[in-house]
């Protein structure tokens, strides 16, 4: 088993990796005064995994389970508000324990439902995609969507502990699993010349998730409330996140949509960051190897009004971030105009 942490104004945030270590109840105690523990997963994951973590935890713990609708349609405020009953019925204090176990639907709606209820529960993350165990699990960004755009309501509530077990991604299906190797060729471009030039040679085992969590767990601690390094964990989301509004969260998921996004600021990376055309051919390729899609069309439509509700939007300009070389990114400022005519320029 592999130990990462990282300290923030909340915590500190212990992340363990280790195949099997989500069924052992060591991987999850002592936390003082823990008496309940309440579980949030979904209807995919729960057949699979619930009952045999319920098994783990209540040889110590009282525990009781809420399951949601799989899906980015259950990241809503009224499932939130579904939450919190549960959590009342259960008796859940603010000195007990919430587990996400799941995804990132999971992990963003339970992380947001502990950081609100009673003003704060502890909460573990046990991520169950790629996805999730190298980013969206880390962090404590938690959210719901709103109409007008992904994530738009949320808040910083860093887990306690973040418990990745590879052994999970064994039942992942294969789209889910290049919907998360999006976020670590995202990694890879952002941070790490390394971790391409690894992946370019198909070295996609399990320890590219420490890569990954080690990454976002530093970039973290350094910058917890997103005012500025952090911000580079973006890339590729404001298109992305556009692609998901667009198609209403059911045309494509979330790391086609992200592995496109970052694709299709082919444009913006030359001629606001400086990467070079054959370099950005590399990242398309990259993105087909794993199955990911490189351009996802509007439709027709102009993107910019989709621009426009990106929560990295501060006034009338995006803090957008582009890639000076493969591993090293920058954050340039451009309006969703501007953005929309690079995006939709070919080249």
């Amino acid at each position: 088993m592999k130990s990462i942490t990282y300290k923030t104004a909340g915590g500190e945030t212990e992340i363990l990796i280790g195949r099997g270590i989500a069924g052992k109840k060591e991987s999850f105690l002592p936390l003082k005064g823990v008496m309940r523990a309440a579980i949030v997963t979904d209807s995919n994951v729960a057949p699979l995994y619930l009952d045999a973590l319920c098994g783990v935890l209540k040889e110590e713990l009282k525990v009781d389970s809420y399951v949601l609708p799989a899906g980015e349609e259950s990241k809503t405020l009224t499932s939130v508000e579904k939450l919190y009953g549960f959590f009342d019925r259960t008796g859940i204090t603010r000195t007990d324990l919430i587990i996400a176990l799941g995804g990132g639907v999971v992990g963003d709606i339970t992380g947001f439902a502990a950081a609100t209820f009673l003003r704060g529960v502890r909460i573990i993350q046990v991520p169950t995609t790629l996805l999730a165990m190298t980013d969206s699990a880390i962090g404590g960004k938690t959210g719901v969507d709103l109409p007008s755009g992904k994530n738009r309501a949320g808040a910083f509530h860093q887990p306690v502990r973040v418990i990745v077990d590879p052994d999970f991604l064994e039942t992942l299906p294969p789209e889910q699993y290049s919907c998360g190797m999006a976020e670590v060729i995202k990694y890879a471009c952002i941070k790490d010349g390394a971790l391409f030039e690894r992946l370019k040679r198909g070295d996609d085992n399990e320890d590219i998730i420490y890569t990954c969590a080690a990454i976002k767990a530093g970039v973290v601690q350094r910058d917890q409330f997103d005012s500025g390094e952090r911000k580079l964990l973006n890339f590729g989301h404001t298109v992305g996140h556009a692609i998901e509004r667009y198609y209403n969260y059911s045309g494509y998921n979330h790391g086609q949509a992200v592995a496109a996004g970052m694709c299709m600021l082919r444009n913006a990376n030359m001629t606001l960051g400086g990467l070079s055309a054959a370099e950005c051919d590399e990242i398309e390729d990259m993105c087909r190897k794993y199955g990911l899609p490189v351009r996802i069309d509007f439709g027709g439509d102009d993107p910019e009004e989709y621009f426009r509700t990106d929560k990295k939007l501060e006034g009338d300009t995006i803090k957008l971030v582009v890639l000076e070389k493969i591993g090293s990114a920058k954050i340039v400022q451009c309006t969703p105009a501007q953005l929309a005519c690079l995006v939709m320029r070919q080249q």
